[in-house]
């Protein structure tokens, strides 16, 4: 039998510039010190069965994140997450934990975003976001995990919202198997420059199905 807890978290601060791979050392460290142990899976190269269900771009802080571990024996959620938060480093927020049944699997459906926006740019920026949800398609050229090619995307086709309000700018998108629109994609669509704005974006909810 599996044992099997999804953690929600918030990640802010200078801990928003951490990797995926470099988050979840963090974890993994984490819970060898609050004595929590993680079971690994088989083989030649056995590796820790810890996840991060929709990873997190690099830059970005989040009020919801979901890690799930899977445990070599059954614990308390609850106290998992004591033990845990003790050893968490600043930047690092655990809001709960729960068992997941063996047909969970925790999968990202949809997501938002916010980021604050001068008061000055609210007029060019609302209408720049009329603009693209007005569009039945936005391509992007995207480079392939090798960094050699490129593969074009319509990042429009995830696009559910994107509007301003009071002194933000928030949008709301599809997760799916065929993917969904990048943070940097999204700014670079309302002529924001991603390398100048990623680091103040904010995601606020994420959703996932069982």
């Amino acid at each position: 039998m599996r044992h099997r807890l999804a953690i929600r978290y918030a990640i802010t601060g200078d801990l928003r510039f951490l990797s995926h791979q470099d988050t979840l050392r963090l974890f993994q460290r984490a819970f060898a010190r609050a004595g929590v142990a993680i079971r690994y899976s088989e083989g030649f190269n056995p590796r820790p069965r810890i996840s991060l269900a929709m990873p997190r771009p690099v830059g970005v802080e989040s009020c919801d994140e979901l890690l799930v571990i899977e445990l070599t024996s059954p614990a308390d959620p609850d106290v998992v997450l004591t033990h845990l938060q003790a050893q968490m480093p600043t930047g690092i927020t655990l809001k709960s934990a729960v068992q997941l049944a063996m047909q969970d699997r925790c999968m990202p459906i949809s997501a938002e975003y916010a980021m604050p926006v001068d008061v000055a740019m609210t007029t060019s920026l609302q209408r720049a976001a009329g603009d693209l949800m007005a569009k039945t398609r936005h391509v992007v050229d995207r480079k392939t995990t090798d960094g050699q090619r490129k593969k074009s995307v319509d990042i429009r086709a995830f696009l559910r919202e994107i509007r301003l309000d009071n002194g933000l700018l928030i949008w709301s998108q599809t997760v799916c198997v065929d993917g969904t629109a990048r943070v940097g994609e999204v700014l670079e669509a309302v002529g924001l420059p991603a390398a100048d704005w990623t680091h103040r974006v904010v995601r606020r909810k994420a959703n996932f199905r069982d």
